[in-house]
């Protein structure tokens, strides 16, 4: 068991499972590949946003618990499962003491986390894995030994829907399920008969959780994106969710919802990364949406204040104030919109100019996360 955090109580809790596979020795620049030993194989290699995504993943976890975004877990942390396997050449920062992500790892792991999930209703589960990932009938998902078996490469997979709907037989009804990974086809695959088992059996009379949130990082014969050696931009949008961007609310009570987490990811990845959403597309599925994490303070919003027609913003003092502060916040004109980082809240804005050209304007904005756009029309 690689549990790297342990406050396990009679209480519910929040207990979360995260692997990061990086590493893949059978797959090209891997320590055992042969070139040509299985075609399969070749497109595939080795991942260095993978550990670092799954490692900033579990931090976000641990903060949320430390209380470092002011924000608290609804259901108390309980236990985090962790199991990362880390390309020697990525750049991950040092991470806690934790066991390889192998099929037998990760089979145990499972079996473990779901037992812990599993003494209490109340419970709130959390799965997260970054690595490779292939789809035909279901999505599979590539363990550290993938390829070790040139014949029978899927010996080191998983079926993760299988996996997923034989989970609904747990007790906890709120059950978490994030998937970065890719979801393309290969070709090769298609004219192949090929069985890749779950890491559970699905018992098909088994109700649904309560509250379910499964989201994929992609589409149907999709793929998912990461820059070397960075956290992917899915997982970057799904820890900006957790730590605030996901959340709604008034005045200074603030929740994540589970169906924000999913219905913002998009505008999330746009935040980080502008274009994205042409590149990538996320597929969720979610029932009945609930709240998994309270904030003690508004999150941060940005707001991007600009005028109509752009072309006054260059004569154009911009200014802004939260409704409830006599502080106001002022910017020289200047030829470019006016993109701030500002807490949850209604604002008022304004544009003021010293030549008649344009006509002053003062209007009201309701900032909530993660963003908003005011034009003030001064003609």
């Amino acid at each position: 068991m690689s549990l790297v955090f342990n406050e396990i109580n009679d209480n519910p809790q929040t207990h979360v499972f995260i692997i990061g596979v990086g590493s893949y020795p059978w797959l090209k620049d891997g320590a055992h590949y042969r070139q040509g030993q299985n075609k399969l194989l070749g497109s595939m290699g080795q991942l260095t946003s993978a550990p670092v995504s799954a490692l900033a993943f579990y931090k976000t976890v641990i903060g949320i618990h430390n209380g470092d975004q002011t924000g608290r877990w609804l259901k108390p942390l309980g236990s985090i499962e962790l199991l990362i396997s880390e390309y020697s050449d990525s750049a991950t920062p040092k991470q806690p003491t934790c066991d390889k992500a192998t099929w037998q790892n990760i089979y145990q792991g499972y079996v473990d986390w779901k037992a812990r999930c599993d003494t209490n209703e109340d419970n709130v589960a959390i799965f997260y894995f970054c690595g490779h990932g292939l789809e035909k009938a279901d999505q599979y998902l590539l363990t550290e030994g993938f390829g070790s078996m040139p014949e029978m490469p899927w010996r080191e997979a998983f079926n993760f829907d299988h996996t997923r709907r034989a989970f609904h037989s747990c007790k906890a009804q709120t059950q978490l399920f994030f998937i970065d990974s890719c979801r393309m086809v290969p070709y090769e695959l298609l004219d192949k008969d090929i069985s890749v088992m779950g890491l559970d059996n699905a018992a098909y009379l088994d109700s649904e959780c309560k509250y379910n949130l499964t989201l994929k990082a992609s589409a149907h014969n999709e793929k998912a994106f990461g820059d070397p050696n960075q956290v992917s931009v899915y997982s970057s949008a799904l820890i900006l969710a957790l730590t605030g961007q996901g959340a709604t609310g008034v005045e200074d009570e603030w929740r994540v919802d589970t169906s924000l987490i999913a219905s913002r990811i998009y505008e999330l990845m746009e935040l980080i990364k502008p274009g994205q959403g042409d590149r990538q597309r996320c597929s969720q599925y979610s029932n009945r949406s609930t709240e998994i994490i309270g904030f003690a303070e508004p999150p941060q919003v940005v707001m991007n204040l600009t005028c109509l027609p752009e072309s006054a913003l260059g004569v154009a003092e911009l200014s802004y104030r939260h409704s409830k502060s006599s502080f106001t916040e002022r910017r020289t004109p200047t030829p470019a919109p006016w993109k701030i980082n500002v807490k949850a809240g209604i604002y008022e804005v304004s544009a003021d100019f010293n030549a008649n050209e344009f006509k002053p304007q003062k209007d009201f904005v309701t900032a909530n996360p993660p963003s908003v756009k005011k034009s003030l029309n001064v003609i």
